[in-house]
């Protein structure tokens, strides 16, 4: 992965129609966030995908409740996304030829000092993110 491309999904929109993004302004605008660390100290692997990643031991409960306050702002102003669960982890390795057990890494700390609404866009050589939208701390 390309360092450029390093990042970790809060809440999955997918295609949005343009019709829809002011609206997803709206609705994230005004949340209240924390700025915390994230340590991640965990290299997993899931197959059927074939990715390796970095995860945290236990997620931070300053995360947590930004992906839940996330997914509840969008579902009040009725917008789609992506209703998995939340598992946060940065992807590191696509197309990996074997899955490895879960195992402890020396930690990377990752200050979250903002968040953002970011479009992914196709390139010849790869995906491209592009931010439209960043957050700060409000707390």
């Amino acid at each position: 992965m390309r360092a450029e491309t390093l990042h970790l999904t809060l809440l999955f929109v997918g295609m949005l129609p343009r019709r829809q993004l002011q609206a997803l302004i709206a609705a994230t605008d005004g949340l209240a966030f924390r700025s915390f660390d994230l340590e991640l100290a965990a290299w997993r692997c899931w197959r059927h995908p074939r990715i390796g990643y970095a995860a945290p031991q236990a997620s931070p409960a300053a995360l947590d409740d930004l992906a839940h306050a996330l997914r509840e702002r969008l579902s009040v102003a009725g917008l789609p996304f992506d209703a998995k669960a939340f598992s946060p982890h940065v992807t590191l390795l696509r197309n990996i030829e074997r899955t490895t057990s879960a195992q402890a890494i020396v930690p990377i700390l990752w200050p979250v000092r903002s968040f953002a609404l970011v479009q992914s866009i196709p390139t010849a050589s790869g995906v491209r993110y592009e931010i439209l939208k960043a957050w700060p701390p409000t707390k």
